[in-house]
């Protein structure tokens, strides 16, 4: 097998569950790429190749020979890498040597003492806090820096506060952007100069509104662009789950929308009655965690239906592709995003959507359940 795969419960049609293996632990050296999504992934072994992660929380323990890319909330490097390192998470610490580039986004990003990137660095954070050594120049964006370590060349940084700190050691010089506070130690070594420019950013939000409109706008979409990128992945991933699901909801269509109902607001009720009860804690709380993946998914049915019930009243027959159902399923965004804008009543056909995808879903998980 040329790649680890551990690919189990990336979604419940495919996996028969709401949850991801709860922990994937790799043991032993692995000769190729590595492709890991789980609750908690955890290697302890060399990996002589790629390293590609998706989990809550990622413990890197052995080295790795190629590139790093992990998405998670909670990640520690603590082994070599010899390639690029490249993530995203909620909290990061890097505590070992990296050969490549450091490319790393998040709210706490910790570079530790140990930590020496032989490439570029960029992070960009809520708060960072830089201990480590960078043989190049670094770059580093965040509401608090700190710099306690050593780069080789020029180092970048833009904040609300920046402090360097005694032990920091600049090689090239300093550049700070924006409008915020620096703190320079006057036992900290700078080899250049320290210059204070405005930063582009901070001036295009001052002098346009434009950008304030784009943002705003942009806040708007990303939902809209959330949903398409789900939909995506059910209708090209698991095709049965949104077929099954439009034939429940054209079956019987009163019964679909009413269990969908019932789906919405006995599944958090039910929930909370199973951990109240103490005894039934550990299935209230699986409930309660499930429940927001189900409007998600419910919806993302509930809006193919509606996109299938269209093209086939256009085109007089009933959909069968991949493909149409994609394009369809597309459309049927767009129009409910228009239609979300008109005041008061906009968000009734998103919510009829809701409980004919809720209903769809209950009943297709229910026939499997009782085929076993």
């Amino acid at each position: 097998m040329r790649h680890l795969m551990v690919l189990l419960g990336l979604l419940p049609a495919a996996a028969g569950a709401f949850e991801l293996p709860e922990h994937v632990h790799v043991q032993t050296e692995q000769s190729e790429d590595a492709y890991l999504i789980g609750d908690d992934v955890t290697i302890d072994a060399p990996l002589n190749g790629d390293f590609f992660a998706v989990a809550a929380r990622v413990r890197l323990s052995g080295p790795v020979r190629g590139d790093v890319t992990v998405g998670a909330a909670d990640v520690d490097l603590l082994a070599p890498i010899d390639d690029d390192v490249r993530l995203v998470a909620l909290t990061a610490a890097f505590n070992r040597p990296i050969g490549g580039d450091l490319f790393a986004a998040g709210r706490s990003l910790h570079v530790f003492p140990k930590a020496t990137v032989r490439g570029r660095v960029l992070l960009v954070s809520e708060t960072i806090k830089f201990e480590g050594k960078a043989a190049r120049k670094a770059m580093m964006i965040a509401k608090r820096v700190q710099v306690g370590g050593h780069v080789a060349g020029d180092l970048e940084v833009e904040g609300a506060e920046v402090d360097i700190l005694p032990d920091a050691v600049i090689g090239g010089d300093v550049i700070f952007r924006g409008g915020g506070q620096l703190n320079v130690d006057p036992r900290a070594t700078i080899g250049g100069t320290v210059k204070k420019i405005p930063s582009p950013f901070q001036e295009m939000m001052d002098t346009s509104q434009h950008v304030k409109q784009a943002g705003q706008m942009t806040a708007k979409l990303l939902p809209w662009l959330w949903l398409l990128a789900v939909g995506a992945v059910v209708i090209l991933f698991t095709p049965k789950l949104p077929r099954r699901a439009v034939y429940e909801m054209r079956a019987a269509p009163v019964v679909t929308a009413g269990l969908g109902l019932g789906v919405l607001v006995l599944m958090p009720l039910l929930a909370v009655a199973l951990i109240l009860s103490v005894v039934g804690m550990p299935f209230g709380v699986s409930l309660f965690a499930a429940y927001p993946l189900a409007i998600l998914i419910g919806f993302v049915l509930g809006v193919v239906g509606l996109g299938d019930w269209a093209l086939a009243r256009w085109l007089g027959e009933k959909i069968t592709g991949r493909l149409w159902r994609m394009v369809s399923f597309t459309a049927s965004v767009a129009v409910l995003a228009v239609l979300a804008q008109v005041p008061y009543v906009g968000w009734m056909p998103g919510f009829v959507a809701l409980l004919f995808g809720l209903g769809g879903l209950a009943l297709v998980r229910w026939q499997q359940m009782t085929r076993f």
